[in-house]
């Protein structure tokens, strides 16, 4: 897991797409290992994006979200009342208990996404490691010339955040106050160092969502097709109750195929949506010899781990239609020929390179380029050529794209540990007998 300075300056050009205004400074902040918090001034993102990389090896690392037209000194940021423009709007949604103090947060990032429906389309949504930040950009920065224009700007970030906040409460959850115009949150690109023992990229998920003029934003918030309510995903099923439906379930054979361990550990694979992902699972588990009630067991264990909407679990049209459908296909998945490559390049292998450290997705990156759409046969040697990554990288993304299903090793030499030949499988793909992968 490595920060990545390119990520940093896309990430502030796509704040500041023309640059900062004009006599205008962006604060980088951070704490040393002292415990002091520092920051500095930047009136250039270039080379802002240059320290703030270079500091987030060893800190969280925080940007200023609105800047003022003067330089602050150093160790100083600008005051709420003395920011001049605003790049847009933004909240910063926290999830789950891990990195937080006390409160109630929604449980899970799926849960985190569904208060969103509320509200505006956002720009941007990054996932910081512990939370979701929400960006709402403006066409161009809002200037704020004078008392009028500011109190406009603070009142409908406000409503905005008011309008989130409400779709949270409904559900008994809060979300902190973090509207307030000299708030400082973490830039893509960094680490989010607040669990020393589990240190998470801070990523860029959603970027293509609209820019916004404020009068648009204000139109939108009042308007009444925005929903006053959001229909939240449930929280997770119980420990004692998955334990309790789960105890003759054929978990040997099971247990005995990587995609069935992979998914009842929550992952995402290759499949495109949840519902794909409990199919595979029915797959693996009817050819273990389980029953119709151990297929919905084991949906609502693998949702939960997964952290998806585990009242699908709940609706026996749904368990019914899968487990009868995989059962009278003699275990196999149907084939879905439309469009799947080009839901693989821009939706499966973006969230698989987001799920792994950047320096393995370059490896995941290259294996895909040189399969260019179709099953790649040759030695392993053969395909690592080219690759700017260290061995241990490599392997390590090699191991990880067998357990995943994506690559098969044949002609296994037990001299040398690893296969010398390798048939290179996107999920997307079928094998010669018409059987979907992975299997």
């Amino acid at each position: 897991m490595k920060p990545q300075k390119r990520e940093v300056s896309r990430f502030l050009n796509s704040l500041w797409p023309n640059g900062l205004p004009a006599g205008s400074w962006l604060t980088s902040a951070w704490k040393n290992a002292d415990g002091q918090f520092h920051q500095r001034s930047w009136n250039n993102l270039d080379h802002a994006a240059i320290a703030i990389t270079q500091r987030t090896y060893q800190s969280d690392t925080y940007i200023s979200c609105g800047v003022p037209d003067f330089k602050p000194n150093d160790d100083r940021r600008a005051l709420a009342h003395k920011v001049r423009y605003l790049p847009g709007f933004w909240l910063d949604i926290d999830f789950g208990t891990d990195g937080h103090g006390s409160g109630s947060y929604p449980p899970t990032i799926e849960q985190a996404y569904q208060l969103l429906a509320i509200a505006p389309i956002p720009t941007l949504v990054v996932e910081s490691g512990h939370g979701l930040q929400v960006w709402w950009l403006f066409n161009e920065p809002y200037e704020i010339t004078n008392d009028a224009s500011r109190q406009r700007l603070v009142s409908t970030f406000a409503s905005l955040h008011d309008t989130v906040l409400r779709a949270a409460k409904q559900n008994g959850w809060k979300i902190d106050s973090t509207h307030d115009l000299a708030r400082l949150l973490r830039p893509v690109g960094t680490l989010n160092h607040k669990d020393p023992d589990d240190v998470r990229p801070v990523i860029l998920a959603i970027d293509d969502g609209p820019r916004w003029w404020l009068e648009d934003i204000e139109r939108e918030l009042d308007s009444e097709e925005l929903p006053k309510t959001v229909e939240l995903i449930p929280p997770p099923v119980s420990k004692e109750k998955v334990e309790s439906e789960s105890s003759d379930i054929p978990w040997a054979g099971i247990n005995s195929s990587p995609v069935g361990r992979s998914l009842l550990a929550g992952e995402l694979l290759g499949y495109g949506s949840a519902s794909e992902r409990d199919a595979a699972l029915a797959k693996v588990a009817v050819n273990s010899g389980a029953s119709r009630d151990h297929v919905q067991a084991l949906f609502r264990i693998r949702r939960t781990a997964a952290g998806e909407n585990a009242a699908k679990a709940e609706r026996d049209d749904y368990v019914d239609r899968t487990y009868e459908f995989v059962k009278s296909n003699n275990g196999e998945l149907p084939l879905q020929p439309d469009d799947l490559l080009t839901d693989w390049y821009k939706e499966i292998l973006p969230r698989l390179i987001l799920s792994e450290r950047q320096s393995v997705a370059r490896v995941l990156v290259h294996m895909v380029q040189n399969a260019r759409g179709v099953r790649f046969m040759g030695t392993r040697p053969g395909i690592e050529k080219g690759l700017a990554c260290d061995p241990k990288t490599v392997s390590y993304a090699w191991k990880r794209l067998e357990l995943l299903g994506f690559i098969k090793p044949i002609n296994k030499n037990p001299y040398e540990g690893f296969a010398k030949g390798w048939i290179f499988l996107l999920p997307i793909l079928t094998n010669n007998q018409g059987n979907r992968f992975p299997a």
